[in-house]
């Protein structure tokens, strides 16, 4: 009996801590500055930020998405949740135009982002 309410009391200790789920490499708004409009390369993102995790194209560019999330959820202050994810997260969309070289890009946008070689 002492062995099933150890279990159980173990269970309920593990259901009560704090989760934590990271994904993609964490970039600040520093790093992110760090991109020069029309200087910029491919190769110079991935240096700094790793591979995307997606690619793809808008008005006749190609895209580039990097996120990151390091969230902690604690059930028991399920408030908590959303400033943690709000505080936590960070998506970066990169523009390039047919040269590779960064024409324009968005740091956590918060809708959909237009952007237009101005490099030419």
């Amino acid at each position: 009996m002492k062995r099933i309410l150890l279990v159980a009391a173990a269970l309920v200790a593990l259901g009560a801590c704090a989760t934590r789920t990271q994904m993609g490499r964490k970039f600040t708004t520093e790093d992110v500055m760090k991109i020069q409009i029309c200087h910029t390369t491919r190769a110079d993102l991935i240096s700094m930020f790793g591979e995307p995790i997606r690619e793809g194209a808008q008005s006749g560019l190609l895209t580039l998405t990097w996120q990151y999330a390091d969230v902690t959820y604690d059930p028991w202050h399920p408030g908590d949740y959303v400033r943690n994810v709000q505080k936590g997260t960070g998506t970066l969309i990169a523009f390039l135009n047919q040269q590779g070289t960064v024409v324009d890009y968005a740091y956590n946008p918060a809708g959909q982002v237009e952007a237009e070689d101005r490099c030419q």
